[in-house]
């Protein structure tokens, strides 16, 4: 259901704002307000709090991000609590944010390898992976020390895995094939 509803009001609030001038600037801040869901607990338990009526929350909501936030998102916020849809916030920005990636072609990844990457690795693999995607590629890289070797990179609801781990799983099972035989 919150997917559903995120989708819908994401796509709503993403046409409203796609061609203003501000739209980098609400972008912006709208990250903010997902760090601030992410990481407060109290915030985020204050939005999906079925206790707390609308009239209090839109106006600790005013009172919170009048003078941070521009009046077009302050006010969809507001349509969102009156709408009883503030629980989905946090999927409502994660879907925004994925709707203005595709706008500027962007691709976000996360790459695990088994050590520390050097800054000169991690520039060769955001340019191979420009080139194999076409796509601006905005990375986040980890280190995983049950790889053994080489590196996992996943994007969208895909993996790329060349680990060692893994060639040494697809190598096992080509033995045991043949083994078989």
């Amino acid at each position: 259901m919150v997917d559903k509803v995120a989708k819908r009001y994401a796509i709503s609030f993403f046409r409203a704002v796609e061609n203003l001038r501000e739209f980098n600037k609400i972008s912006s801040q709208l990250e903010s307000l997902s760090k601030l869901i992410k990481e407060n607990k109290q915030f985020n338990l204050f939005l999906k709090s079925p206790v707390i009526t609308k009239e209090k929350k839109i106006r600790i909501i005013e009172a919170l991000f009048k003078k941070r936030f521009n009046n077009l998102l302050l006010d969809f916020l507001i349509i969102l609590t009156q709408n009883n849809r503030e629980y989905a916030l946090g999927s409502i920005i994660k879907e925004f944010l994925n709707l203005k990636d595709i706008k500027e072609n962007i691709l976000r990844v996360k790459v695990f390898s088994a050590v520390e990457l050097g800054t000169k690795e991690k520039r060769y693999i955001l340019t191979e992976l420009e080139k194999y995607f076409k796509k601006k590629i905005i990375a986040d890289f980890s280190v995983d020390t049950e790889l053994i070797g080489g590196l996992k990179i996943f994007f969208d609801d895909y993996v790329l895995d060349g680990s060692v781990k893994r060639q040494l799983e697809l190598l096992e099972s080509k033995l045991n094939e043949y083994t078989l035989i």
